[in-house]
């Protein structure tokens, strides 16, 4: 898995290889390698417990996604067809215990997301997620070299403290 993203908390980057959860700041230039369970959703949930870092389309990728999201919401409306960067989409949106949520999932055959927006709305100043999600490559054979970081010259390697440690 490879994510790069660009908010609040800057520009920062992950990689996954299976064995390794790599974190690189491209603000500070600086890095993390943290060793993960071999499967992408325990690596997903370990993270998350452990250090606190979410990922939060990841969970479009839950065998049990559509089976939580009607456990857990309060209320899930369907809002009709919209167009999301020219596709037509269908318009999914709910609350649920500690945020809201909306989802565009594209009208066509793979009915792949395409855009998602989520609130916490129990997290000081409501902080917001919002993702558009394109270029879908269904199955692509990817070289195992895209998942491996490889620190830039002059880039400092720092400990990633988890949560507990950030608690006390």
């Amino acid at each position: 898995m490879y994510i790069r993203s660009t908010g609040d908390k800057g520009s920062r980057s992950f990689y996954y290889d299976g064995k390794t959860l790599s974190y690189y700041s491209l603000d500070r230039n600086q890095y993390s390698v943290i060793p993960t369970p071999p499967s992408l959703m325990e690596m997903i949930d370990t993270m998350n417990k452990t250090y606190g870092i979410e990922f939060p389309s990841a969970d479009f990728f839950y065998p049990t996604f559509v089976d939580d999201i009607l456990a857990d919401s309060k209320n899930l409306i369907y809002l009709g067809t919209t167009t999301v960067d020219g596709k037509e989409c269908f318009h999914i949106a709910g609350t649920a215990k500690d945020k809201t949520f909306q989802f565009w999932i594209s009208d066509d055959a793979f009915t792949l997301p395409v855009k998602v927006v989520i609130v916490y709305i129990n997290k000081d100043m409501n902080p917001q997620f919002e993702a558009i999600l394109t270029d879908w490559e269904i199955n692509p054979n990817l070289p195992s070299a895209l998942f491996t970081f490889n620190p830039p010259p002059k880039a400092r390697k720092i400990k990633m403290a988890s949560i507990s440690h950030k608690n006390k």
